[in-house]
């Protein structure tokens, strides 16, 4: 066994997980991450809006906002033209330099120096409506039937869209990290228990009551676990489920992601048909 299916043994395997766990490995692994960037990354006093207006709150995270990630973000205004909305785009630069107007509001950081947990946080801290959609710069709506959505954010704190890929592939949606005898694996659109469950970051939808009281690190960033240490954090103290009410295309084919390519979690999913 080679060095990388080593690591992936360790990533994907519940037996594996457990036993890191266990020794503070992951414990460990993750106060290092947390200490190096509060050291060496950038951050500053967010104040947050305490509007909590009908409506929604649409936040876009990006690294440099071009035209093409523009597109992504405003083929999304005519799924919410019914409704009352705002569009908070976060950048690390930005080539765009109109659009403060049009309820499209940029906040261009003109630094890579901020950690991925830093920037969700401050895009929540921008919002003035008690329900919020955040995602990241490659995704696209295929449906997004608001009508219920809207009923479904009224129940619960935490929704998640189905994704697909370009291939019409599912993608990292809703997911298992630890789920006994298994681990990391997807998980059943109809499943209702969230104890076991890694919500993957690409997109989050969720009440503004409940993630202002329950934001990401600000000293995590992106490949350094800011999404699964959230969430094993809220995971046993939300509402959460998978919503075929709002489903997107991510603009990453199937092929090439290291997670559904990897053979231990291929054959973690085979493992669910027997339970």
């Amino acid at each position: 066994m080679n060095f990388d299916k080593i690591i992936s043994f360790l990533t994907y395997n519940y037996f594996a997980q457990k036993f890191l766990s266990i020794t503070f490995v992951f414990y460990f692994r993750e106060n290092i991450w947390k200490l190096k960037n509060f050291f060496l990354k950038n951050r500053f006093k967010l104040n947050f809006s305490k509007k909590n207006l009908k409506g929604w709150s649409l936040v876009f995270l990006t690294t440099t906002l071009d035209k093409k990630i523009l597109g992504n973000i405003l083929s999304y205004k005519k799924k919410f033209k019914k409704t009352k909305y705002e569009i908070i785009v976060i950048c690390d630069y930005s080539k765009i330099k109109i659009l403060n107007k049009n309820k499209i509001k940029i906040v261009n950081l003109n630094s890579s120096n901020f950690t991925l947990g830093f920037k969700r946080n401050l895009g929540i801290s921008k919002c003035k409506y008690r329900n919020i959609f955040m995602t990241l710069d490659y995704t696209i709506p295929i449906k997004i039937d608001l009508q219920n959505l809207n009923k479904e954010i009224e129940i619960y704190d935490l929704i998640c869209p189905r994704l697909l890929t370009t291939d019409k592939k599912r993608y990292l949606d809703w997911m298992y990290i630890d789920l006994p005898s298994v681990g990391k694996s997807f998980a059943s659109y109809n499943l209702k228990n969230s104890s076991y469950m890694y919500f993957h970051g690409t997109t989050y939808i969720f009440k503004k009551n409940f993630i202002c009281k329950k934001l990401f690190s600000d000293f995590l960033d992106n490949k350094e676990g800011e999404d699964v240490s959230w969430s094993f954090r809220i995971r046993k103290k939300c509402l959460a489920k998978s919503s075929s009410n709002i489903i997107l295309r991510v603009k990453r084919k199937a092929k090439d992601n290291p997670v559904l390519t990897n053979i231990f979690f291929k054959e973690n999913n085979k493992k669910m048909k027997y339970i």
